[in-house]
């Protein structure tokens, strides 16, 4: 579209961005956790001090139709090569700290996709100051845009093991039923181990940091034994997932539950 515009908002600018943000959230609806406000602002509270970043808006006239956190990688190399790395999304903290974003995606005006990554790449490429560009937990529809705009971009395809665990409605709720064999017999025998298993949910934002908590001292207490830190040992990675616990727990967009065996 020749009357698509981008504009580069400088982190000093959040609150510009932020007002832009939401109101394409409203436009979009369902954008999905790791594109929403609610995730990039927490995100920006605890790595925005040492990843550098702009924000690229994408406008249709004066009406703004995508926008991008744009992500300038630390501390990356490519065998032992320094790489200056530049991303869209929430990526590119230092390694020992790296949240390591899921369905990443850019939010963008319905219809817009296709038109907003082509305005997008054309304004990155007249940048020299990065080596390689990334797409960080992108899906593949939603790098598609992108891939379509630039052939030199390379896609990688990485295993990531989910159930729907609204298929197992079809099976009277039975979620055991919609998994392999195997699954189902190791999940059977981890019960049978416990012999009785005690659960909670938590109904309350205390409820949650305690589960949390627990949570988090069983993982590294995992770790540490099999010699490993464990990803909590980051202290910003760990004040990341508190912060974006109390912001999410109390709009319903989170839960927690907790399964005990009392011989534990």
């Amino acid at each position: 579209m020749d009357d698509l515009s981008v504009t580069v908002l400088r982190r000093e600018d959040r609150l510009s961005a932020r007002k832009i943000w939401l109101e394409l959230e409203r436009q979009v609806g369902d954008v999905g956790l790791a594109c929403s406000w609610d995730w990039t602002e927490v995100w920006l509270d605890h790595f925005g001090d040492v990843v550098d970043h702009d924000f690229v808006v994408v406008s249709e006239g004066s009406v703004p139709r995508a926008v991008i956190l744009l992500t300038r990688g630390v501390g990356r190399t490519r065998h032992r090569v320094p790489v200056k790395t530049l991303h869209f999304g929430t990526a590119g903290e230092p390694a020992e700290d790296a949240v390591y974003v899921e369905y990443n995606r850019v939010l963008v005006a319905p219809g817009m996709r296709r038109a907003a990554a082509g305005a997008v790449l054309s304004v990155i490429h007249e940048d020299d100051s990065w080596d390689e560009l990334r797409l960080d937990g992108f899906a593949p529809e939603d790098a598609e845009p992108f891939l379509a705009a630039d052939t030199n971009l390379q896609p990688r395809f990485e295993p990531c093991p989910t159930v729907d665990l609204r298929s197992a409605d079809q099976r009277n709720g039975d979620v055991l039923a919609i998994l392999t064999s195997n699954t189902r017999y190791q999940v059977r025998r981890s019960i049978r181990a416990f012999e009785r298993v005690e659960g909670h949910w938590a109904e309350t934002i205390d409820d949650a940091f305690d589960i949390f908590s627990e949570l988090v001292q069983l993982h590294q207490r995992r770790w540490r034994e099999a010699g490993r830190p464990g990803v909590f040992a980051s202290e910003r990675f760990l004040e990341f997932h508190r912060s974006l616990l109390g912001r999410l727990f109390s709009k319903g967009a989170v839960c927690l539950y907790r399964a005990r065996s009392p011989l534990a």
